[in-house]
């Protein structure tokens, strides 16, 4: 293979998006974590509790005015998200012993850009104790990428066969972040 054609896969790599993929490894019980933004790659294994990005879905349209407003107030419970992905999400991440302040979790929901009721994506930080809402998951890979998009291996280190595996692995599965969601009960 020719010199121009790595540099040809080097500039599709150096302009691609982040992207994470997730692999469960049975054997070890965690996931083999790689992650890819323009600059490289990195590969960890993580534990199967320890991937804390959700897909929330919408809920109807008053009770996600309702819901917002008790968070503008500052006095949201847990019985007025109950049913929701966003009570859901609290009690699977939350310890429900804890006394909480349930507004101050989902204070990011006020901002003007969740207006509406729609499907929007979350990070938990479990460092910060903090939850960080998305309104596209471009938003969400942005802000994943400057937590979490960390490069062990910079591309124009990698041989070409290597970078031919990373693209053709973009272009299959690199499209969409891995997202936990809730099942309905």
């Amino acid at each position: 293979m020719d010199n121009k054609y790595r540099e040809q896969l080097l500039e599709e790599l150096h302009n691609i998006h982040f992207a994470a993929f997730l692999t469960f490894l049975p054997s070890e019980m965690c996931f083999e974590l790689r992650t890819m933004n323009s600059a490289g790659h990195s590969y960890s294994w993580i534990g199967s509790d320890d991937w804390n990005v959700y897909l929330l879905r919408s809920c109807n349209k008053d009770e996600w005015v309702y819901m917002r407003q008790k968070i503008q107030d500052g006095d949201l419970s847990p019985s007025d998200v109950e049913g929701t992905d966003y009570g859901r999400l609290i009690k699977e991440i939350i310890d429900d012993s804890k006394d909480i302040d349930w507004s101050e979790l989902l204070q990011e929901l006020k901002d003007d850009v969740f207006s509406e009721p729609n499907d929007y994506y979350c990070y938990y930080n479990s460092e910060e104790n903090v939850f960080h809402f998305y309104a596209t998951e471009e938003d969400l890979g942005v802000a994943l990428e400057k937590t979490i998009g960390f490069c062990e291996s910079e591309w124009d280190e990698l041989d070409t066969a290597s970078l031919e595996e990373w693209l053709e692995l973009y272009e299959k599965e690199g499209q969409n972040i891995p997202c936990n969601y809730f099942d309905d009960y």
